[in-house]
């Protein structure tokens, strides 16, 4: 607890430096959960969040049909698709999902985006994601946290506090679980196996 915090705590009545107190203690033990429970994968050679499976669909479909249904998969959930390459069955796109967490003052709730990059390469009979590049955007332009591998959030403690930062890394590790689910079922509907060939 900072000196500045003491100080100011000290000149309250009772009943306001006892509520201040708790939701100080309150604010530091969800930092602390919210660290512990962080589950981003780095790349050892980026250092960057990175996800990364090679799949093979149950059905052996062929590259065209692994990309058409990668790319279908994109524009239902309304992904920017950046890269379109049939050819060489290789679809990257730029996915977003919405996020709230604690502002600067106590009770307060900022929201924002979390964007990412999906890339799919698919050769004949099996395929590899990449999920990469993720980075946070305040609402409105404001208080934009940056890359999620930061220690702290690019706009500042003041903008976007620890325990800010600790909810976005816990939320969007939750929520890639359910963005792979989704992937692979949409390229492999009847489920898939893993590839046993290498990539």
């Amino acid at each position: 607890m900072d000196l500045f915090y003491l100080n100011t705590l000290n000149n309250l009545p009772l009943m306001k430096k006892t509520s201040a107190l708790i939701a100080y203690l309150m604010f530091f033990a969800t930092t602390l959960v919210m660290a512990q429970t962080e589950e981003l994968p780095i790349n050892p050679d980026t250092k960057k969040i990175y996800y990364s499976e090679v799949e093979k669909p149950t059905d052996n479909i062929d590259k065209g049909s692994i990309y058409d249904r990668a790319f279908s998969w994109a524009q239902n959930n309304k992904y920017r698709i950046t890269q379109m390459d049939k050819a060489n069955g290789i679809m990257t796109c730029e996915g977003s999902f919405p996020v709230s967490y604690p502002g600067p003052r106590v009770g307060m709730t900022d929201n924002g985006l979390v964007k990412f990059t999906v890339t799919v390469n698919a050769k004949d009979g099996r395929y590899k994601y990449e999920i990469t590049n993720f980075k946070h955007e305040g609402a409105k332009g404001k208080g934009n946290g940056g890359p999620l591998e930061s220690k702290a959030a690019e706009c500042g403690k003041f903008v976007l506090p620890d325990g800010g930062w600790a909810k976005i890394k816990k939320d969007t590790a939750v929520k890639m679980k359910t963005v792979i689910g989704d992937l692979k079922a949409s390229i492999s509907p009847q489920g898939n196996a893993p590839a046993k060939e290498d990539w």
